[in-house]
């Protein structure tokens, strides 16, 4: 097949549109696929709510925040019976022999540090206030999910 002057020149011709188009849609929607930024969706998410829901939020987000502290301690008081109970039976030298796998574990390495590992309250409401905006990877999911304004 032989190309003439004119089939050439069209041929040339569309293969700049389409490099010229394609290289725009490109640059178009780069922003889409571009990590959102997180304050501009948390003042957007703010901007949707009313005081009276953000007073709410905060309330139930202080509420949840003792509710896990709760159940922290308890968790660690419920560990601390267990290894005290485990390292009582592991005093014994022949309970020892006999349970060498039971009795060389240790302290879990929780309950060998004093911090809390509940969230505080600002930790809460934070989490209350993004929501979903938390999972999203690109501009483009923000802005399905109504973490962004719409273009």
């Amino acid at each position: 097949m032989r190309l003439t002057g004119n089939t050439l020149a069209i041929l040339v011709a569309v293969v700049l549109a389409a490099t010229i188009c394609g290289g725009t849609f490109y640059w178009v929607k780069r922003d889409d696929r571009a990590e959102p930024d997180l304050r501009s969706m948390r003042a957007h998410r703010v901007s949707l709510m009313t005081d009276e829901e953000i007073r709410a939020i905060h309330a139930q987000a202080v509420t949840d925040a003792i509710r896990y502290k709760a159940m922290d301690q308890d968790m660690r008081e419920k560990a601390f019976k267990e290894v005290a109970a485990s390292a009582q039976l592991c005093s014994d030298f022949v309970y020892r022999e006999r349970h060498s796998a039971e009795c060389s574990r240790g302290t879990p390495l929780g309950l060998m540090l004093e911090s809390n590992v509940a969230p505080t309250s600002d930790q809460v409401f934070e989490e209350k206030i993004l929501g979903i905006c938390r999972f999203v990877h690109s501009n483009q999911d923000a802005r399905l999910n109504r973490c962004l304004p719409p273009k």
